[in-house]
């Protein structure tokens, strides 16, 4: 029977490269990416806030911008010289100015030294008076329900 026997490499299994993480050095238990990479927001589709998880394996110049679907910029989210790692940031729905924007798809964008990436995000507006509708709503034809079996014995009372 062929024997086990533990792996006699540091960090990892022998024979093979970890594809995500590499070591910063030997003295450090401190983990990088091994490439650039933008992820899809979470969540999506998003209200009132999502966020964008980022990866940067070196050091590098970064910016992240909003458009919305007709190409305009909406915000920018990152615009810093960046040190390497595993990163995340957070979009709450608002233009450069602080206004909120409306309800529909936005595309956010990366660019770091010659990295660059695209991606869509769905941004659905809750509305809360229409919510305040609906749960009136609901109570109306509760309230009939209870009402209309006491109603019609009062009709029948009568006759």
């Amino acid at each position: 029977a062929a024997r086990w026997a533990a792996s006699t490499i540091q960090y990892g299994t022998p024979g093979y490269v970890n594809s995500a993480y590499s070591s910063l050095s030997n003295d450090s238990d401190v983990l990088l990416p091994t490439e650039f990479a933008m992820h899809q927001n979470y969540p999506n589709p998003f209200n009132p806030i999502t966020s964008i998880k980022y990866d940067l394996p070196t050091d590098a110049y970064t910016v992240m911008e909003i458009f919305d679907i007709m190409g305009r910029h909406v915000k920018t989210l990152v615009d810093k010289n960046q040190t390497a790692g595993f990163k995340t940031v957070k979009w709450d729905a608002t233009n450069s100015k602080g206004n909120n924007v409306a309800a529909g798809m936005y595309i956010y964008q990366i660019k770091s030294g010659l990295f660059n990436q695209t991606r869509k995000m769905v941004l659905l507006k809750y509305n809360t008076e229409l919510n305040h509708l609906n749960f009136f709503h609901k109570q109306y034809l509760a309230i009939l329900g209870y009402l209309k079996p006491k109603l019609q014995s009062l009709k029948l009372q009568k006759r």
